[in-house]
Order: structure tokens, then C-alpha cells, then sequence
């Protein structure tokens, strides 16, 4: 699952998937699962693109 996760994160370029997983991190957190939120988090962030504002403009 973590890989497919992965995947997932890598292929979006709209950003629905990381705040999708911020939803679901936010879930586990109410639901006192704060290791999978923690988890969960880590897959998103390490696999999202980073963000356009970043570039430099030249």
C-alpha cells in the first residue's frame, strides 16, 4: 500500500492526493492512531512533487 501511495503522490500534479492524505492523517490523528497519521504523512511528503512557487524565476 505504501508504494502504491507512493505512486499515487509522484503522478499527481494537482495536489488532490497530498490533501486528501492530509484528511486521512488528520482521521487517524482523532482517531488516537498517531503513528499512521505520522506514517502516512511521511509517504505523502516524501513522494509529492515539490511545489510550483518554489522554481526560481529568472
Amino acid at each position: 500500500m505504501r508504494k502504491f501511495i507512493g505512486w499515487l503522490a509522484k503522478k499527481d500534479t494537482t495536489g488532490i492526493i497530498e490533501k486528501a492524505g492530509q484528511k486521512a492523517s488528520k482521521l487517524y490523528q482523532w482517531a488516537g492512531d498517531k503513528k499512521r497519521a505520522e506514517k502516512l504523512e511521511s509517504i505523502i511528503e516524501e513522494n509529492s512533487p515539490p511545489p510550483e512557487s518554489s522554481k526560481e524565476n529568472n
